[in-house]
């Protein structure tokens, strides 16, 4: 009897170890977790961690990535900072290519305000051309007391 009783001490405070060992590795990399990782860290079998964590990430919708290394994978779980971090990826493109479409059309009212300003000097300096006194003959002589 207190061997049954010791065996499931050890065994709760295993999963106890397990499960708080998992926490910090899933908020400490955003989700994934490393069932190698995991094993050292918990001093538990590489192939009782993997078990674990295959099994949590079919119940809570994780995935596996496969790593370089043939046959070692990653597991990927839904945490809330990546998904900030895409929501925040995503509005930043927004403002970008609204951003962009509007320096876009502000370049071409200044290219128009550019021209409407050089047409308006051009047509100024052509008034002032006609405006201007006429200019003497060579040779004659104005009299300037009597203008």
């Amino acid at each position: 009897m207190r061997e049954r009783t010791r065996a499931t001490r050890a065994e709760n405070d295993m999963s106890l170890k397990v499960t708080s060992t998992f926490t910090a590795l899933y908020e400490m990399n955003g989700g994934l977790v490393d069932p190698f990782q995991l094993s050292y860290l918990t001093n538990i079998e590489p192939e009782r961690a993997y078990s674990f964590l295959k099994a949590l990430a079919e119940n809570t919708g994780g995935t596996t990535i496969a790593a370089k290394d043939k046959g070692h994978v990653v597991f990927a779980f839904p945490h809330t900072k990546s998904t900030l971090e895409e929501l925040t990826t995503n509005a930043q493109n927004w403002v970008q290519a609204q951003n962009q479409a509007l320096t876009i059309e502000l370049e071409k009212y200044k290219q128009v305000v550019s021209l409407m300003q050089a047409q308006q000097a051009q047509q100024s300096t052509a008034n002032a051309l006609r405006q201007a006194e006429p200019i003497a003959e060579p040779g004659s002589r104005i009299d300037p007391w009597t203008r």
